[in-house]
């Protein structure tokens, strides 16, 4: 038979914290974990709730534009390891409840229009929705590679995997530092990130696109109109690297140029191709593997 106490059931307070973390009550969720902790030992393990909860502590949830630097924070803290991956999933998840009922006109949770409301309804598993809202702002600003990676999210959750990778691909091609990789929802694709972080230089993840596509993961099919000419012909002059360049700057260049090759069809462009095996020779080696296996009909993803 359970004793009683002359304290509250643990067990409870424990639910107290999560309801005060629900309301974005930091202070008083945070006292709540830590007096559980203390008091039994043989709790199951709240150490990411409050690595969570110390994390929040930090920042700024007193209004709309401090949710959005904070959502954007999580990414970044989980990239750089201040993070663990269950605690970056309750901030998500707290922030994903607090506006569970949220009925804002403007698009965006922030006047510099970093933080679309469409990401509260990826953290709230409403894809139809987001995809709806997603859709619109894509359109009206297609320079924003964030948004077509939450887009690409979007999508998957909708069920669309082939609207979804295309999206993947513009991000990546358009700002790839500003792709969502804690939020990505393909977690292929993660792992395809976290294997060129750890081979290249630097942590340089530079050839992300360019292995994806080698592994079959975001086929990039010919003559597709993914970007615009306008877009091509910026890429093309702001990726232009020179002796000098960064192996970021070179692995985006190649990466350019992957695209292209694959997506403009006719006959091969050689001087693209010697310009690929410049920028990035070990990868374009595998490259032309991957070429030559397409071909002969047994490439991954069945082409592109």
């Amino acid at each position: 038979m359970r004793q009683h106490s002359l304290f509250p059931d643990d067990y409870e307070v424990i639910e107290q914290a999560l309801a005060a973390l629900r309301r974005l009550d930091v202070d008083e969720a945070l006292t709540k974990v830590r007096l559980a902790r203390a008091r039994d030992t043989r709790l199951a393990d709240l150490a990411a709730l409050e690595e969570a909860l110390v994390w929040l502590a930090r920042q700024t949830l007193h209004d709309q534009a401090g949710i959005a630097r904070t959502l954007l924070a999580v990414g970044e803290a989980f990239a750089a390891r201040e993070l663990g991956e269950v605690a970056a999933g309750v901030v998500d998840d707290a922030i994903a409840h607090v506006f569970a009922a949220d009925t804002g006109d403007s698009p965006f949770l922030d006047p510099a229009n970093r933080v679309p409301r469409a990401l509260l309804d990826l953290l709230g598993r409403r894809h139809s929705k987001a995809h709806g809202r997603l859709r619109e702002l894509v359109l009206a600003w297609p320079d924003r590679g964030d948004l077509w990676c939450w887009y690409g999210n979007a999508c998957l959750g909708a069920e669309r995997q082939a609207e979804a990778r295309a999206a993947w691909v513009r991000a990546l091609l358009l700002a790839p530092d500003r792709f969502d990789w804690w939020r990505i929802a393909d977690r292929q694709l993660r792992t395809v990130r976290d294997d060129c972080l750890a081979d290249a230089p630097a942590g340089d993840g530079g050839l992300t696109l360019a292995v994806a596509w080698r592994r079959g993961l975001l086929p990039i099919p010919a003559r597709n109109d993914w970007l615009s000419h306008a877009q091509i012909a910026r890429l093309s002059t702001t990726t232009a690297v020179d002796e000098h360049a960064s192996v970021a700057a070179r692995h985006r260049r190649f990466c350019l140029l992957l695209y292209l090759d694959r997506s403009l069809g006719g006959a091969t462009d050689v001087d693209r191709r010697l310009a690929m095996a410049d920028l990035a020779p070990a990868e374009f080696q595998q490259f032309m593997a991957a070429c030559r296996q397409r071909e002969q009909g047994r490439g991954a993803g069945g082409g592109g």
